[in-house]
C-alpha cells in the first residue's frame, strides 16, 4: 500500500472540506446564552442582536414553528431548543456559522417513528452514565456539521486513517476520476470494536417522561468536562422554561 499516496489523498480532501466556524468563540458564546440577556458589545455580536429583542425573536420563532421548520412532532420539542433552533437559524442566515440544520429535524422524526430507521442514526438513545453530571437523560448524535465523512477522512488517529486505508484506496477511481462516497459511508457505519470511524455529532440531549421523549437542546461537546459544566447548566434553564410554558412556541 502507498502510504504517501494516501495521505496526499487525505489531505487533498481536508483542502476542500468547507471551514466552519464550529467552536469560535461566538458560536460558542452563543450556545452557552441566556436567552433575554444583553449580548457583549462589538460588530461580531451585532449580527445577532435580535436575540435581545424578545418580540422581535418571539415573532422569527413562531414564523419558524408556521412554517413546520422544527419538527413533525413539534409537541415534543422543549421551548429552549425550538430558541435554539431559532438562534442557530438567524446565525446561519447572518454568516456566523454553516450548519446542516435539516439534520436535526430529521433526527427527531426518526426518532418518533415519522421515517424509517436508516444509517443516519448510528448513534442514538445513549443513556448517560446513572452516577454522572447528566444522569437520567438520554443523547442522539445529530450530524449538523457539513461534510462530516469528508471532515474525518481528512483527520487521524493513533492508528492512522479514521478511516480503514484499504476502503479510502477502494473508494477512489483514478480512471474516472470520482470518489466514492457511498463506500465510505459504509465504511463509517460499521460497527464494532475494530471501527473507530462511526459518525458522531452534536448531542441531541431528551429525557422521557410518561413514555414520550422530551428534547431540551443541542450541543457541541468536544471539549470533554468543560463542555459539562455548561451544557448542564443549559439543560437547568431548558427544565425551568419547560416547567413553566409547557410547549410553547415563544416563552415570555
Amino acid at each position: 500500500m502507498d502510504n504517501n499516496f494516501v495521505d496526499v489523498v487525505q489531505g487533498v480532501i481536508e483542502d476542500a472540506i468547507p471551514k466552519n466556524k464550529d467552536r469560535s468563540s461566538l458560536v460558542d458564546y452563543l450556545f452557552k446564552y441566556r436567552f433575554g440577556n444583553k449580548l457583549p458589545r462589538g460588530r461580531s455580536f451585532d449580527r445577532v442582536r435580535m436575540l435581545e429583542k424578545s418580540a422581535e425573536f418571539g415573532s422569527f420563532i413562531e414564523e419558524l414553528g408556521d412554517h413546520g421548520f422544527f419538527s413533525n412532532n413539534e409537541s415534543v420539542v422543549s421551548p429552549y431548543l425550538k430558541m435554539q433552533w431559532a438562534m442557530l437559524t438567524l446565525a446561519q442566515m447572518k454568516g456566523v456559522c454553516c450548519y446542516n440544520l435539516a439534520a436535526l429535524k430529521d433526527v427527531i422524526n426518526k426518532l418518533e417513528g415519522a421515517a424509517p430507521p436508516s444509517v443516519d442514526l448510528i448513534k442514538y438513545n445513549i443513556p448517560f452514565k446513572g452516577s454522572g453530571s447528566f444522569a437520567g437523560y438520554k443523547h442522539h448524535h445529530v450530524p449538523l456539521l457539513p461534510n462530516s465523512y469528508l471532515s474525518m477522512i481528512g483527520k487521524a488517529n493513533k492508528d492512522g486513517s479514521l478511516i480503514n486505508e484499504t476502503a479510502l484506496l477502494e473508494a477512489i477511481n483514478l480512471k474516472e476520476g470520482k470518489f466514492d462516497l457511498n463506500s465510505v459511508e459504509e465504511e463509517i457505519s460499521q460497527r464494532g470494536a475494530r471501527k473507530g470511524g462511526r459518525m458522531t455529532g452534536h448531542w441531541l440531549i431528551s429525557r422521557q417522561e410518561v413514555g414520550a421523549n422530551i428534547y431540551l437542546g443541542v450541543f457541541p461537546h468536544s471539549q470533554g468536562k468543560h463542555d459539562d459544566v455548561w451544557i448542564k447548566k443549559c439543560l437547568f434553564e431548558s427544565e425551568r422554561l419547560l416547567s413553566k410554558f409547557g410547549f410553547a412556541n415563544v416563552p415570555g
